[in-house]
């Protein structure tokens, strides 16, 4: 156990980091499962919700904003949590690099 937690670990950090972040990023943009088996609006996930706003025309509009402005703003927030959690995760994937590569 003292060579996992010692050897293969910390050489499979960058591994474990791509893998979360693409677990993570596919969870977060799941359409599919929420669109297939919920059919209570009140527990669709924001992506449904953003589609439902955008494509639909789905935007309370008092006229004092525009609806595009409201769409573009809720595709921001959609994506900023990976824009926050990616520099953390970046330098596990320079460091997965950097292990791989043929060094003279």
């Amino acid at each position: 156990m003292g060579i996992f937690f010692k050897i293969v670990l910390p050489l499979s950090k960058a591994a474990l980091a791509s893998i979360g972040l693409m677990f993570a990023v596919t969870f977060w943009n799941d359409y599919t499962n929420f669109k297939i088996y919920i059919r209570t609006d009140k527990l669709y996930n924001f992506q449904i919700k953003l589609r439902n706003m955008v494509m639909d025309s789905n935007i309370p509009n008092d006229d004092s904003v525009d609806p595009n402005t409201i769409a573009n703003a809720s595709t921001v927030v959609a994506i900023l949590p990976f824009m926050i959690i990616y520099p953390f995760c970046q330098k596990y994937f320079v460091q997965g690099v950097n292990v791989g590569a043929v060094k003279e």
